[in-house]
């Protein structure tokens, strides 16, 4: 509730901005992604998964400041230029919003400065660092 977008989205009846839940999706199947491409093609220097297109975002329920989200992503289609797949956003049991997204796909050996590279694997390894990799759950 401190963010000041709250303040304006909505007086009275604060709400997570659509535009916040759509990136966070978008960042969460965009690191599926890479890794999805790093284990499908080995010999590959590895790629970064860029948004192209969101496709039929729709959002069901209010996500509101204190909420802790859950999203499952789902791979579609991966191939050696382009990705796509579909995010759900759950709060609890509550199936708040879902979208489509697809991505180009830029290769990490076309990096000016691999600092990039290393950021974006420590920051997966945080996210990732609590996680059972046995838990299939979703």
């Amino acid at each position: 509730m401190s963010d000041d977008i709250f303040e304006e989205h909505f007086p009275g009846h604060p709400i997570v901005p659509g535009v916040f839940i759509i990136e966070s999706m978008a960042q969460m199947l965009g690191l599926l992604i890479e890794k999805s491409y790093s284990q499908k093609y080995p010999d590959e220097p590895g790629v970064y998964a860029v948004l192209s297109i969101v496709h039929k975002a729709k959002f069901k329920k209010f996500v509101v400041p204190g909420d802790q989200t859950r999203m499952v992503g789902e791979l579609k289609k991966l191939d050696k230029t382009h990705g796509n797949g579909e995010v759900k956003v759950y709060v609890g049991d509550r199936f708040c919003a879902h979208a489509e997204l697809s991505y180009l796909l830029a290769s990490k050996a076309n990096l000016l400065n691999s600092r990039l590279s290393r950021m974006q694997d420590e920051y997966f390894a945080v996210l990732t660092r609590h996680m059972d990799p046995n838990d299939h759950s979703d």
